[in-house]
């Protein structure tokens, strides 16, 4: 599957249909539904009968404005402004190494510092939040630290995510400094 612009500029190859789990042979037309294109393919799948297969459109607004409120001595609200992405996946760091996260890779999101959620490889960078809103408390937060937050937007359900890894104003975010 590719996209291309009406003009014939820009070709980039979105997804091989290599007859593992998404299919071999796409046939049909595709049907979009919100931000997801499905569809299907003629082999493929467990008895290489073919599957239905889903694809997130890559959101093109990030989420932007990202503040922090109620500062307390071990936590902190993070809000941001959302994009035009169905879903958003918030990432905290003490590093100052940036990283992004991976298409079609679900993140598990824990907002407490001590029980970290899922890192984006060997970065530093934490899941902390993972879903629709606009909002997290981070907890168990080290005073004398520095956090950095990136909030990424994306279409697509587990396992066929599709994210927004731009920069936007004030995301990414670093946390002032307290004590």
């Amino acid at each position: 599957m590719f996209k291309i612009n009406n003009d014939g500029t820009s070709y980039t190859k979105l997804q091989d249909f290599n007859g593992s789990n998404n299919g071999n042979g796409p046939q049909g037309d595709l049907c979009l539904a919100g931000k997801t294109l499905y569809g299907t393919t003629n082999l493929g799948g467990i008895y290489n009968q073919g599957v239905i297969f889903e694809y997130g459109i890559t959101p093109s607004v990030q989420a932007f404005n990202i503040i922090t409120t109620n500062i307390q001595a071990y936590q902190a609200d993070i809000n941001w402004t959302n994009g035009d992405g169905d879903k958003r996946v918030v990432f905290v760091t003490t590093d100052t190494l940036n990283s992004y996260p991976l298409n079609n890779t679900t993140y598990i999101a824990s907002a407490d510092w001590n029980n970290k959620g899922t890192e984006l490889g060997t970065s530093n960078w934490f899941c902390v939040y993972n879903g629709t809103g606009n909002t997290v408390t981070l907890t168990n937060l080290s005073p004398n630290n520095n956090y950095h937050v990136w909030v990424f937007e994306y279409n697509g359900n587990a396992g066929a995510e599709q994210y927004n890894v731009s920069w936007a104003t004030h995301n990414p975010y670093f946390l002032p400094h307290y004590d």
